[in-house]
């Protein structure tokens, strides 16, 4: 089930395994602010990256949100239905914030570093790197703390 997965630029054996991974996707740059995590953290990461050259040395795999199977492997039904719900649903930590944007910055942030590992795993890639945001250190098993 599910959609096709985007192409990924495919090496001549034994080549692959020298190949590192990169996601990024301005999309996660629409969740909200706040005093302790912003979207420059991870623009102003890209924009350094690129100076270096070092995304051209990388293969771009291109983002995806996470499936609702993917967030149920170690998420409750209860706190994948809160996440769509965003941001009407109630946040229990206060240093928390979230727009209408969140619940698809958050699957996309999910889906892009579910998408690296299992490239990884499956050897096409030897590495990865995936500038995501937000980062997911609130999310539970059932809450958002």
């Amino acid at each position: 089930g599910g959609s096709p997965r985007p192409p990924v630029r495919r090496f001549p054996a034994g080549e692959s395994s020298q190949a590192c991974g990169f996601i990024y996707d301005g999309a996660m740059l629409e969740h909200a602010a706040c005093a302790v995590e912003r979207p420059d953290r991870i623009s102003s990461v890209m924009r350094h990256l690129e100076g270096l050259k070092l995304t051209a040395e990388c293969v771009r795999v291109p983002a995806r949100p996470c499936t609702a199977a993917e967030a149920r492997l170690v998420h409750s039904e209860d706190h994948w239905e809160r996440l769509l719900a965003l941001p009407d649903a109630p946040l229990t930590a206060a240093q928390m914030v979230a727009n209408e944007h969140t619940a698809h910055a958050s699957r996309l942030a999910t889906g892009s570093v579910v998408e690296l590992t299992d490239l990884i795993c499956r050897g096409e890639l030897r590495s990865g790197f995936a500038l995501v945001r937000p980062p997911g250190h609130h999310a539970g098993h059932s809450s958002m703390q």
